[in-house]
């Protein structure tokens, strides 16, 4: 009877058996890459999975919780641009002193992403299965490798010699793994690409050309030819897989570098990255570091294959090109309609297929990795379109009508967008085919890449009247040969400053394939745009004037106001023995605004301008620009204005006022001001003899007080008071011993609120004592020796569920507390604090007494519930998420919530919906939180996996039975026949875990089983007995 052991069990078993891990794996730190090692399995067909932590690995199951690197080959050591090359196994280096990697070493170069201290392991993949096993120091790392984030720098595999002169050849290991919170944007992890560098004796500011040569080429292709004193780089982009063709560009995350039979079909999801383009930008940067090269020298020539990469580089990047030089290419990827039927890259053919397998077919339109879709980013006419203001390198282009490999059809789009958008550049085209073979006019004698600098502006040409017409994209149509902006130049000298720009311009003639001379017209006209701007950058707004000069003469000249983005001069007259054209800022007035119309303008209302506008003047004199009667020739007058605008308000025309400050209408004749009414809080009169007291002043009555109250001169004339006798001198007086006098006599005082005049120590203002004496004279005794208060104070609000901490605060000195519970003694709640219960609402208050029985009831605190929120929980479909991965929870409550989803006991960060996607096992639960603060959890939901159940049970149902089922973990295993002796019987999880196995000792017909300690859940029994496994599942259920 055949039985199908489940795949978990297979690879179970498979790791008991025998364990599929590398050894001696190793790890080291440089330059901000780690470089780890190790000795590879036998089987040449495994791959090797990458795995990082800041925690040691010590076990599989932590892989789960590790960032994943990606994977890399049994051939990860091998240096492929340089195999391929050499057409022999190159090993790399990975630094410059050690010797080359040798066979059966595997290599994985991680980048830093984050500065901190990691672990590393390295697991095994073969046909599609990942051995989990690790042994530490085997194939994960014992110690942490410390490390930061810098600028990785390539490796010097070699220096070689070619043509008798030194190469230098390096290896840039780039990492797929940019973010930690993003997977690899390849499955390879890492993959080696080497370039080429010949210094030509270059000593410093150096051109710098980067060549990227054409299908079936080499980087060492060529690279000691130069023309002048240049620094050649000519970079690879060969694959692990040699069937795999360069694009110069990257590919779609799915795309297997290393077999290209896996990329038949396109993909049809996934970002297309741009890694190639990343990696040559990294490469020119460690070249500007590294070389003696001139930053601002750094071009790029291409042909063929090379040249759709090399252009869409250009664009994409412009700033880091001074100047690109491309034969031979294609300007739009997307382009399927060649007006050649066999061209390449129409529909169903050759290169077409090539892309739509790397980066999805034109239908899919995927996203790329710089936020736009893949159609946007090929489509160089829709870029320099939808970017007309970012300033592009003099390009140089040459194309055939007949290149069946590239295409022509699309050129002729391209060129009118050149010339709709103000590029400029350099664009040839004639009859040739993609090899050049027949057909060829030109040949590269009208261009000098080194010529150009990315610090120089140029002037970008645009609709010029000696263009030949390249057609309607036929070949057939138009031109056989001819040029965009190629009969037009300009001289070096460009004049490029702040408020001026002034460049040469002159027609030329052009040469061929074997420079005989192509004649053009004397004059002609043109668009011209500036661009790569250094100095002249205009604010929007401003006035330009240019004027176009030829002999010494002015032939054409304006006017425009600038309102932002590109400069455009049309229809510039340009002759073969040169005009001049310049652009100068006008320099521009400031007026004011005369609103009033009196002829001078208001300081804060200004505007610049070439001419004065109606409305505005010159002068800016007016204080008040909505009042034609108040400007500086104005006469002042007393209104409380500034009427002649020479700063002071109503000079010469106001009266004096004297300060009243207590309102009792005399003034202080020490305090003055001027006006021309009396401002608030002043009168006409100074007669006031104390202005801090309304009581005195003229018109007052004496009173006795000492004090001349009615500023006679005269203190208390004619007035006594009334004195009352203080016997205990204690500062208060007896209401009962009574005399009359001005001013107190001695031994008696003014007040009579002694309540006991034989004692002293009685009085108002004394402290009262526990004495049951009323010592403040208040008509209490005994009051206010101890007072009590409790915090929190007023009403509370709390949520239910809450237990509520009360403090007894007293002022005096307290020796035992009583708490009550609305006005009833609450038993045995005699401390400083009352911890009230979870859900009491009511009134607490405390009664403390001093020494002495003095005691005081504090006010009462008033403790209200808020109501918790009503959460449920449910879950949208099976919680058994082993058919569809995932299961959603639902959280609801009787009110508006906010939520937190935890998992195990953990919340679950970024997890604050009301729906969650679960998909891992585990027990789920939700908080909900009103908007009063108050929660209620709801759940727990348990998520489980039964993938196991996918195994066929059909053929063991008759074999053995488990009862009862489900159980609590004690259990009867019956079979149909006696075991023997020595099978074995296993218990595993539905995650392949293994619980318990019994070897049978004896033959018998059932066998109990004990595993009280097992968690809830579903579990599966496995029977082996000679060559067959049977397997049933059981469910335990904890009761």
């Amino acid at each position: 009877m055949k039985k199908i052991l489940p795949p978990i069990l297979v690879l179970l078993l498979c790791h008991i058996q025998s364990s599929a891990a590398v050894s001696q794996v190793n790890a080291s730190y440089q330059s901000g890459q780690v470089f780890i090692t190790w000795n590879n399995i036998s089987n040449t067909n495994a791959y090797y999975k990458v795995y990082r932590s800041n925690t040691a690995i010590n076990y599989g199951s932590q892989l789960s919780g590790c960032e994943y690197l990606g994977l890399t080959n049994s051939k990860s050591a091998i240096d492929n641009n340089l195999t391929q090359h050499d057409n022999i196994d190159r090993y790399l280096h990975i630094t410059s002193s050690a010797p080359a990697l040798t066979s059966g070493t595997g290599l994985f170069v991680a980048t830093t992403l984050v500065n901190g201290s990691y672990y590393y392991a390295v697991t095994t993949l073969i046909d599609g299965t990942e051995d989990t096993t690790i042994i530490q120091g085997s194939n994960s790392t014992v110690s942490a490798i410390d490390e930061w984030v810098m600028k990785p720098q390539p490796v010097l595999q070699e220096t070689r010699t070619i043509s008798g002169k030194p190469v230098e050849i390096y290896t840039l290991f780039v990492s797929s793994k940019f973010d930690v919170t993003r997977s690899p944007w390849l499955k390879a992890g890492f993959l080696p690409f080497d370039f080429a560098v010949y210094r030509n004796n270059a000593v410093a500011n150096a051109p710098l050309k980067i060549f990227l040569h054409p299908g079936g080429g080499s980087f060492l292709d060529d690279i000691t030819t130069t023309t002048a004193d240049e620094i050649n780089l000519y970079p690879e982009d060969y694959y692990p897989d040699e069937l795999v063709d360069p694009a110069w560009w990257g590919s779609n995350e799915n795309f297997d570098v290393y077999n290209d039979a896996n990329n038949a079909t396109p993909p049809t999801s996934g970002i297309n990255y741009n890694y190639t383009q990343l990696r040559l930008s990294a490469i020119i940067d460690w070249a500007i570091r590294t070389l003696p090269v001139d930053s601002n020298r750094i071009y790029l020539r291409s042909n063929s294959q090379g040249s759709p990469g090399a252009y869409l580089y250009t664009i994409t990047y412009p700033e880091r090109i001074a100047a690109a030089q491309f034969a031979n290419g294609i300007f739009n990827l997307t382009y399927d309609n060649d007006w050649q039927t066999n061209c390449t890259f129409n529909t169903g053919k050759k290169n077409r297929k090539k892309v739509d397998q790397r980066m999805g077919d034109l239908a899919s339109n995927l996203q790329t990795f710089i936020e736009l879709n893949t159609n946007q980013v090929f489509n160089g006419a829709w870029m320099i379109h939808n970017n007309q203001q970012r300033d592009l390198p003099v390009i140089y282009s040459i194309n055939g009508k007949n290149d069946l490999l590239m295409g022509w059809t699309e050129k002729t789009i391209y060129y009118d967008s050149v010339d709709q958008n103000h590029c400029g550049g350099y664009y040839f085209w004639d009859n040739r085919d993609h090899g050049g073979n027949t057909g060829v006019t030109w040949g590269d004698g009208n261009f000098n890449l080194f010529r150009y600098k990315r610090n120089a502006s140029y002037p970008a040409f645009a609709h010029c009247t000696l263009n030949e017409d390249f057609g309607n994209g036929n070949g057939t149509s138009g031109a056989d040969h001819g040029t965009v902006n190629g009969a037009l130049d300009w001289s070096d000298s460009i004049t490029d400053e702040e408020a001026e720009w002034m460049v040469k311009l002159f027609v030329r003639n052009l040469v061929d394939n074997s420079n005989h001379i192509i004649v053009y017209a004397d004059s002609a006209t043109a668009d011209i745009t500036p661009r790569r701007l250094q100095n002249f950058h205009p604010a929007p707004g401003t006035v330009i004037s240019y004027t176009v000069t030829h002999l010494q003469q002015a032939v054409q000249s304006g006017t425009f106001t600038y309102n932002g983005g590109i400069i455009v001069i049309p229809g510039v007259k340009i002759y073969r023995d040169t005009s001049a054209l310049s652009l100068s800022v006008m320099p521009l007035n400031t007026y004011f605004r005369d609103e009033d119309g009196d002829g001078r303008g208001n300081p804060n209302l200004y505007i610049q301008a070439v001419t004065m506008m109606p409305g505005y003047v010159t002068n800016n004199l007016d204080c008040n620009d909505s009042d034609a009667y108040i400007n500086p020739t104005a006469t002042e007058i007393c209104n409380g204005i500034d009427d002649n605008c020479n700063g002071s308000v109503d000079e010469g025309v106001t009266s004096v006022f004297y300060a009243d400050d207590d309102h009792d209408g005399f003034g202080n004749s020490m305090i003055t001001t001027t006006g021309c009414t009396a401002p608030p809080g002043y009168v006409s009169n100074s007669t006031d003899c104390n202005d801090a007291n309304a009581m005195v002043n003229p018109a007052s009555s004496e009173v006795c007080n000492a004090l001349d109250d009615d500023c006679d001169a005269a203190i208390d004339e004619g007035i006594g008071s009334v004195f009352y006798y203080d016997s205990d001198r204690d500062g208060y007086g007896n209401i009962n011993v009574t005399t009359m006098a001005c001013s107190a006599p001695s031994g008696y005082v003014s007040n009579s609120t002694d309540c006991n005049d034989l004692n002293a120590s009685v009085y108002p203002s004394a402290a009262e004592l526990c004495n049951s004496v009323d010592d403040n004279c208040n008509g209490v005794i005994d009051d206010g020796v101890i007072s009590a208060a409790v915090s929190p104070y007023g009403t509370v609000s709390v949520c239910k569920k809450v237990r509520v901490t009360l403090t007894a605060n007293v002022t005096g000195t307290a020796i035992s507390y009583q708490w009550k519970k609305n006005g009833n003694n609450i038993s045995g709640a005699t401390s400083t604090t009352y911890l009230t219960g979870e859900n009491d609402a009511a009134t607490f208050s405390v009664v403390v007494t001093a020494s002495g029985g003095c005691t005081s009831a504090s006010a009462g605190v008033i403790i209200t519930r808020l109501a918790n929120p009503t959460v449920s929980m449910s879950a949208t479909g099976n919680l058994d998420i082993c058919g569809i991965g995932n299961v959603t929870l639902k959280a609801s409550a009787n009110t508006t919530c906010t939520y937190q989803w935890i998992k195990d006991a953990y919340a679950i960060a970024g997890a604050t919906t009301a729906k969650y996607k679960a998909t891992q096992t585990g027990s789920y639960s939700v908080v909900g939180t009103n908007s009063s603060g108050c929660s209620t959890t709801a759940g727990p939901e348990i998520v489980i996996s039964t993938c196991r159940e996918s195994v066929d049970e059909s053929d063991s149902m008759n074999d053995f039975v488990i009862a009862p089922n489900p159980n609590n973990g004690d259990f009867m295993v019956q079979f149909n026949a006696p075991v023997k002796a020595g099978e074995l019987i296993s218990v595993f999880d539905i995650t392949g875990r293994k619980y318990n196995t019994i070897k049978t000792d004896d033959a018998a017909s059932s066998i109990p089983v004990h595993l009280g300690n097992l968690q809830p859940g579903i579990y599966f029994l496995e029977w082996r007995t000679n060559d067959q496994t049977y397997t049933k599942k059981f469910v335990v259920n904890g009761n």
